[in-house]
């Protein structure tokens, strides 16, 4: 127990040795004492760049039209002057009998007479020389003169008998101005040909006026049994 002092005393007399030889190491010693690197690096701020959008146009507004020289006026001219107001019903003139309440009596849409009005006939239908066939608006020619066919002696030898239909244009004037065959009969044909344009008619007529008309006509070969 008598030696504790004297340790403690020994070793912190150690101790100052120590710290004055680093003391002494530190002031000799060119460069000094080193210094602590920094430990952590500053947090660097980073900036997101965005690309421009661009915005949509804005709409335009659409230029008024120019006025047209053919658009109806806004305001009247000044040479038109406004109607006159229609006169007092008990100095109107109407020419028709009153009806009920005194008022004037309805008329009938069709009626035209005391109005000035007359009814319009529609136009005849054109005229023409181009022979047309014979319908139903047509007045149909009328046979004047029958000529009876002559049997020819062969067909007659041969018992050749039947029906011949013509096709026949009738002019104007009622006469047969061309004829040809839409059914024959052999031996026969001719015979039909020579009566008929010997026929004559009353002509066709079509609003009162004479036209030459495309008709047919049948005849008819029989022998007697």
């Amino acid at each position: 127990m008598r030696h504790r002092p004297f340790i403690v005393l020994l070793s912190a007399l150690a101790d100052l040795i120590v710290i004055g030889a680093i003391v002494v190491a530190s002031g000799l010693a060119p460069g000094g004492l080193p210094v602590p690197h920094q430990l952590l690096a500053a947090p660097v701020e980073r900036r997101v760049q965005l690309p421009d959008i661009p915005l949509p146009a804005k709409p335009r507004t659409p230029a008024p039209p120019a006025p047209s020289h053919d658009a109806a006026p806004v305001e009247p001219p000044e040479s038109v002057t406004p109607e006159s107001p229609n006169p007092p019903a008990g100095n109107r003139s109407v020419n028709a009998e009153p009806g009920f309440g005194g008022e004037p009596a309805a008329r009938d849409p069709g009626d035209f007479s005391g109005n000035g009005l007359t009814p319009v006939e529609p136009p005849p239908a054109p005229v023409t020389n181009t022979p047309v066939r014979l319908h139903s608006g047509i007045e149909a020619p009328r046979k004047l003169r029958d000529v009876t066919p002559v049997y020819p002696a062969s067909a007659r030898a041969q018992r050749v008998q039947g029906l011949v239909i013509l096709e026949v244009t009738i002019d104007e004037h009622g006469s047969v101005a061309n004829a040809h065959v839409l059914r024959s009969q052999p031996g026969l044909d001719q015979a039909a040909l020579d009566a008929v344009t010997q026929w004559t008619f009353a002509p066709a007529r079509l609003n009162g006026e004479a036209i030459p008309v495309v008709m047919t006509v049948t005849v008819n070969f029989r022998l007697a049994p």
